[in-house]
């Protein structure tokens, strides 16, 4: 008779199988979903909004189709009954599939393009997504197509400033996910804008510059140097 413990190795091996199994197909259900973005880029110039989870994407999404943002004291049911008052960001009217997460969780799961004075933009769920594996392989297909159909395009990274802590690793993380995207990165350079999210009160442009510098320095950064420049 087997042991307990022997069991439980049996049954994670059986789980870990089930969901190896899985991952394709949940994968590829997906993209699928994502097909109709592909559909609306095509032959267009379109601009992407690139970032982590939690960057501020569709925050800057919502700013970009001129809807009103303001801050506001909401009302935060605690536990036990409690409640407390917290400052958040409130959008009046906010873009379709561009709500605003507050809980650090993704809340754009797909691919969301919006017109605006002319011009495309593309809000994309966040890499190193809250929502798992599956998702952050469905979304790296579901823009690769999505940029191969368009006629030209443009990256708009959104990063919090944040992420250049710890030595910059998240930050470097960030830009090689952008570097599979690009063919020529030393050609494709002047069709990237970085816009740094969240600052502290104390930040102002030329200490993130000198950061960038500094992080430029580092072995990690090397290959990244003609999109960190």
């Amino acid at each position: 008779q087997d042991s307990p413990r022997t069991e439980s190795a049996g049954e994670r091996a059986r789980m870990e199988a089930e969901q190896e199994s899985q991952f394709i197909p949940d994968v590829l259900a997906k993209v699928r979903r994502q097909n109709e973005c592909s559909e609306q880029c095509k032959g267009k110039q379109v601009n992407f909004l690139i970032g982590n989870t939690g960057a501020g994407k569709s925050t800057t999404m919502n700013l970009i189709c001129d809807r009103r943002i303001e801050h506001q004291q909401v009302r935060i049911e605690g536990s036990e009954g409690s409640e407390y008052f917290e400052e958040r960001l409130v959008v009046e009217n906010p873009l379709q599939g561009c709500e605003i997460g507050h809980e650090g969780d993704s809340q754009t799961e797909f691919l969301q393009m919006h017109e605006y004075d002319g011009c495309i933009f593309c809000d994309t769920p966040g890499f190193d997504d809250t929502s798992g594996i599956v998702l952050d392989v469905a979304n790296a297909i579901a823009i690769g197509s999505a940029m191969r159909s368009c006629e030209s395009v443009r990256f708009i990274l959104v990063i919090q400033e944040s992420i250049m802590l710890d030595r910059g690793g998240h930050l470097a993380d960030l830009l090689q996910i952008l570097k599979r995207f690009l063919r020529d990165v030393e050609g494709s350079v002047q069709s990237i804008m970085a816009l740094f999210t969240k600052s502290s009160t104390l930040s102002t442009p030329v200490k993130i510059i000198t950061q960038l510098e500094k992080l430029g320095r580092s072995e990690q950064f090397k290959p990244l140097l003609p999109i960190l420049n």
